[in-house]
């Protein structure tokens, strides 16, 4: 049995799991070193990826799970709150269970932008247009566009 995460005024969360917020934090992590080693003039070709495995989830170090929680939690509630006003009430409802994560990720990244009206008309189609990778059966989307990757 998988135990869920504790966002339980939002339905859209209710099928988190413990791992998906680990995930949302690994992929938050993966994009600060993304962000720091361009700010260090490393060339593009040469960036770290953008990743969230089974592994990086469950390697955190202690310090940046510290640092990347409460910003995490707080991008799934507005997370929610965005997604409701798109229509998608319920977890059933969302396209495709991994928009949560990336989701997340790209709140987290915006901070206070997320509200600006601009930012979130760039947010909707992350929402409903993903991309499917024929050789994989996991749905991508290239989120550089909005979080200036």
């Amino acid at each position: 049995m998988t135990e869920k995460c504790g966002f339980k005024p939002y339905r859209v969360l209710s099928l988190l799991k413990k791992t998906d917020f680990l995930h949302a934090i690994a992929l938050t992590l993966s994009y600060q070193r993304r962000v720091q080693a361009k700010n260090r003039g490393v060339l593009l070709e040469k960036l770290p990826t953008m990743a969230s495995t089974r592994q990086e989830a469950l390697w955190l170090v202690f310090e940046d799970y510290q640092r990347w929680a409460e910003p995490v939690t707080q991008a799934f509630e507005i997370g929610a709150r965005f997604l409701h006003n798109q229509g998608i009430f319920a977890a059933d409802d969302l396209p495709y269970p991994t928009l949560l994560v990336v989701l997340v990720c790209l709140i987290t990244a915006l901070g206070e932008r997320v509200h600006l009206d601009w930012i979130r008309a760039k947010l909707i189609p992350i929402c409903f247009d993903f991309a499917t990778d024929e050789t994989s059966k996991y749905k991508t989307y290239d989120f550089r566009c909005v979080a200036g990757i």
